[in-house]
């Protein structure tokens, strides 16, 4: 749900990438323009035959995206230091991806059903680097599943357990980096500083522990959501671990990339802030979220009325989201609208509180569940319904004292997540 929170109008959904300066406090998606070239630049790395068509295309396709697709603007985006490192090598992540998604059908015979440990580790790690790359292993798994009939075959999962399946692992291979950058950047330009090197531990702590922390608890729950015993949940922990060294390293080679090759990141990214989505793309985003969170509640509780409303409190304040420059705003709403890894904090703990309140006043299992679902879609609503009233974004100024409580909030969000709570 903590997941949903951030997906629902302003964090998985929005624009930016994967790029900011150091002052920036809402992360904004900026171009280094600075002039100078790196030893990257000159060197023979990315000097393989046909790189510039794919130069132009990685230049382009991002800005040409967005206003249609967020989320295919953020995907075709992703990975841009690895272009301007390797040139046209670069096409091998993709081919590695489409390889990967056939052995993984292989694996599980054509059946919508987890593959083997293995793959699903080694396509995770292969989307972190490039995310496109997970979507094309994602693509090639469900499409041959798909083609194969496995969604409806007689065998298990049956159909409802196929589709949640594509979701936990679509989740894993294609949008883990993509969350990892709504909360912090990979990359941050800035002359080096105390308060410099304070933003880069920080968006590298921040950044790791939460993809962490999501592929923990999305091995945690494959058995649950495949409807049969995968023997994957054993492997969380390790999975954990592996996700929080390789975003590690995707952020490491993405500070290399800025001071070796400037000149060329300018040739592969788009110059600015990706377009801002069409009323439209975003109408077909609040639908798309708002069909899997229902979806996902209606496996488990049924159609009742806490499904219904649930799934509205989801949705409506998406849609307000849209008209929230109509709204009037409330200097004191600006100041209770969490943002970053504070709005991660309080779902945390909100959704938790909310879940245990709705177990411990109902005896019967189902209706437990039921209630638990609703009281999952509360705090995002509330949080949204504040939003409404809260105008742009703004941000205080920064001083130690803050970044002091921002450390306390890191740590408690992070304590709270492994202390294993059940979400």
């Amino acid at each position: 749900m903590v997941i949903f929170g951030m997906g629902r109008g302003r964090g998985l959904s929005r624009s930016e990438v994967v790029f900011a300066w150091r002052d920036d406090g809402e992360v904004k998606r900026k171009v280094d323009l600075v002039e100078k070239i790196g030893p990257g630049d000159r060197s023979l790395t990315w000097r393989f035959p046909w790189h510039a068509p794919l130069d132009a295309a990685s230049l382009v396709l991002p800005g040409k995206l967005a206003p249609r697709s967020p989320f295919l603007g953020r995907l075709a985006a992703d990975g841009g230091e690895l272009r301007a490192m390797f040139g046209t090598l670069w096409l091998l992540l993709p081919g590695a991806g489409a390889v990967l998604g056939a052995l993984a059908l292989a694996d599980t015979s054509g059946h919508a059903v987890p593959p083997a440990y293995w793959l699903i580790a080694s396509i995770t790690v292969l989307a972190i680097f490039e995310a496109l790359a997970g979507a094309i292993a994602t693509i090639v798994f469900f499409g041959g599943i798909l083609i194969s009939g496995g969604f409806w075959n007689e065998a298990e999962p049956d159909f409802p357990h196929s589709v949640l399946v594509f979701l936990i692992l679509s989740l894993l291979w294609t949008s883990l980096p993509l969350i990892g950058t709504a909360t912090r950047p990979f990359r941050r330009l800035g002359r080096p500083s105390a308060r410099y090197a304070w933003d880069r531990v920080a968006d590298l702590i921040i950044a790791s522990l939460l993809c962490a922390w999501i592929a923990q608890k999305s091995l945690e729950v494959t058995d649950l959501f495949a409807g049969t015993e995968t023997g994957l949940e054993e492997h969380a922990d390790q999975l954990a671990i592996i996700v929080l060294a390789t975003i590690v390293i995707r952020i490491m080679i993405e500070h290399l990339a800025s001071i070796w090759y400037p000149k060329r990141l300018t040739e592969v990214e788009t110059d600015g802030v990706l377009p801002p989505p069409t009323r439209f793309a975003n109408l077909i985003g609040i639908t798309v979220r708002t069909a899997a969170y229902s979806f996902i509640g209606h496996v488990f509780i049924g159609t009742c009325w806490q499904w219904w409303l649930g799934t509205a409190l989801f949705f409506v304040p998406q849609v307000g989201a849209l008209v929230q420059h109509r709204f009037r705003a409330v200097e004191l709403f600006k100041k209770l609208v969490p943002k970053g890894l504070v709005e991660v904090f309080v779902l945390i703990v909100a959704c938790t509180l909310a879940v245990r309140f709705a177990e411990e006043h109902v005896e019967s299992d189902l209706d437990a569940i039921r209630y638990a679902f609703l009281a999952l879609a509360v705090p995002p609503a509330l949080i949204g319904a504040v939003s409404l009233f809260g105008g742009e974004a703004e941000r205080g100024k920064r001083t130690w004292v803050r970044e002091m409580i921002g450390l306390v909030i890191l740590v408690v969000t992070v304590t709270l997540a492994l202390q294993g709570w059940e979400y």
